[in-house]
């Protein structure tokens, strides 16, 4: 009978611990925006042009067809790929006007598609990037940077 009991328990116990992973609340989950990255290389040391120069926010300014100020930042982190890039959100008005301290403009657009993940979170893909500029550049479609040589 004690054996009986014991099993019972673990039993009760196995069935209460077990969670799934499948009912997740997507109302409790924050999800991470979209963005692209700009990243400046100098073309003569190839190192990068942000860093090089102290750019900051305030030498910056980024606007939609609107001619509405467009949220962005400079990102700092210890990732290469990364560090010292212009980050900007994906908008509806997917084209932006992007203007930078003794740089010549910069005039981006994209269209963007939503791949579904099954997850609370969308996956949202940039397709056809496209940039008016007098430098060479390109984009990299997997990491969302935009690397522009000056």
């Amino acid at each position: 009978m004690r054996k009986l009991l014991v099993l019972f328990t673990l039993l009760i116990i196995s069935i209460s611990c077990k969670s799934s992973d499948d009912n997740i609340d997507c109302a409790t989950v924050i999800c991470e925006a979209s963005s692209y990255y700009i990243k400046i290389i100098d073309s003569e040391t190839g190192n990068n042009y942000v860093t090089e120069n102290n750019i900051t926010n305030n030498n910056i300014t980024i606007k939609n067809t609107e001619d509405e100020a467009i949220y962005f930042y400079v990102v700092s982190t210890s990732n290469e790929d990364y560090n010292n890039t212009i980050s900007i959100g994906l908008h509806t008005l997917n084209n932006e006007s992007i203007t930078i301290e003794n740089l010549s403009e910069l005039e981006t657009s994209y269209s963007t598609t939503i791949n579904d993940t099954n997850s609370c979170c969308p996956n949202i893909l940039i397709e056809d990037f496209a940039v008016s500029t007098e430098y060479n550049y390109t984009f990299d479609y997997e990491l969302n940077i935009l690397t522009i040589y000056v």
